[in-house]
């Protein structure tokens, strides 16, 4: 496998580089991402899946008191990172 279909940190749809100008609009993403991340909540890296070719990102949060239970998520997706973030962003959002 090439680093090119396996390397999540990579924003193109087809997992290849960004442009120049895609890195800020993926910064702004994740800036927006972070921000309406609840407190007590956490971001997984973007990844590409490869049978959909679609990108998903995870925001997590497990409960303090409970260790044993299980982590509730919301799942940001899209053609390219940065469409997976701003839907994860506007996920994120409707829990405030």
């Amino acid at each position: 496998m090439s680093a090119r279909s396996t390397d999540a940190t990579l924003g193109g749809p087809d997992g290849s580089r960004p442009e120049p100008g895609d890195v800020d609009a993926r910064q702004v993403a994740w800036n927006e991402v972070r921000a309406q991340l609840p407190e007590g909540w956490r971001t997984g890296r973007g990844r590409l899946d490869p049978s959909t070719r679609r990108w998903l990102v995870v925001a997590l949060s497990r409960r303090p008191n409970e260790p044993l239970t299980r982590a509730t998520y919301l799942l940001g997706e899209g053609a390219d990172e940065v469409s997976a973030l701003q839907d994860l962003a506007q996920r994120l959002a409707t829990l405030k």
